[in-house]
């Protein structure tokens, strides 16, 4: 299955330079696909850059497909912007 969302599709293209391979489905296991944990390194590295958003290592292990990887980024994303709207809702109740 095809990349569906944005961070999906910058995902495929990540897996895709380091896996040296044409075409990355959404469900595609890493692991599967010849990743190994120097691979995953490289991976982790460049959703850093890519997308702004820290990752364990672990990360791509648990959950070794761009869906799961994505939805990971997701919950990392989704706590990293909470604490402002925290900060910006105090500031409205001041």
């Amino acid at each position: 299955m095809a990349a569906r969302a944005p961070v999906e599709l910058v995902l495929a293209g990540i897996w895709s330079e380091v896996l040296q391979l044409d075409c990355i489905g959404v469900h595609d296991n890493f692991l599967e696909l010849g990743g190994d944990s120097l691979l995953a390194t490289q991976v982790i590295s460049r959703v850093r850059k890519a997308l702004h958003a820290e990752l364990p290592m672990r990360a791509i292990f648990e959950t070794p497909t761009v869906a799961g990887l994505a939805a990971q980024i997701a919950e990392v994303q989704a706590k990293k912007a909470a604490p402002e709207e925290k900060v910006a809702a105090s500031s409205l109740i001041s």
